[in-house]
């Protein structure tokens, strides 16, 4: 979530949220709460300031070895069963209910002309939001054959480009996971700081229910 507007009394702030949410998870580029956890996500300013690490340079190069190419289309459902065949085994967040929240956003987005999909072949790709400010990278992925010959690298270097030749900021989206950090900044991305807010305020039953459902999944 952003906030629009004068965000001085952060106070009011605080207080209208918790007048409106028993629990609540979100996130901020702005620092509202005194015991707010600060995380980073990456982001490309400009061309002028985005400096490709080793890595990206080789797997790059490997693309353009293999003469892979990138389409750009609204058609995201070819990204969007990839991403089911390979991540859904090796994240436990991404399990069926995710993916039919996955495969709304995608297609409110592509209904609202915002979103870009990134195809390669029919090999994988990548989903980004675009407006006239900035690319915000989703999701997406490659098989691993096209991994292996640079297809995720070369799908986010054109993605890159693209906003970046707008004038525009690609924002990576973040993630607390050190290796993807490692992957968003040998492309280019920089640290910007953003902060998390949590609190579950459910009651006693509420919370008994819940592990008693939680239990009856193992």
């Amino acid at each position: 979530l952003e906030l629009l507007g004068d965000i001085e009394e952060k106070e009011q702030i605080k207080e209208q949220i918790f007048k409106r949410f028993k629990n609540f998870n979100f996130s901020t580029k702005e620092a509202l709460f005194d015991d707010s956890l600060e995380f980073v996500y990456q982001i490309i300013s400009s061309a002028d300031e985005r400096t490709l690490g080793s890595q990206a340079k080789r797997s790059l190069k490997k693309a353009e070895k293999n003469n892979l190419s990138i389409a750009v289309s609204y058609d995201y459902e070819m990204i969007l069963n990839i991403i089911k065949t390979e991540l859904s085994n090796k994240h436990e967040g991404l399990n069926e209910k995710s993916m039919q929240s996955l495969s709304r956003l995608f297609e409110n987005a592509k209904q609202a002309k915002v979103l870009k999909a990134y195809n390669l072949g029919n090999s994988g790709g990548i989903v980004c939001l675009e407006n006239k400010h900035q690319t915000l990278y989703l999701k997406g992925t490659v098989n691993e054959s096209y991994k292996k010959k640079g297809g995720m690298y070369l799908t986010l270097n054109e993605s890159i480009n693209s906003c970046l030749n707008r004038g525009c900021y690609f924002d990576f989206g973040g993630s607390r996971v050190e290796g993807v950090r490692r992957f968003n900044t040998n492309l280019g991305g920089v640290d910007e700081n953003y902060f998390a807010y949590h609190s579950t305020n459910y009651p006693w039953w509420y919370r008994l229910a819940q592990r008693v459902f939680q239990r009856s999944l193992h």
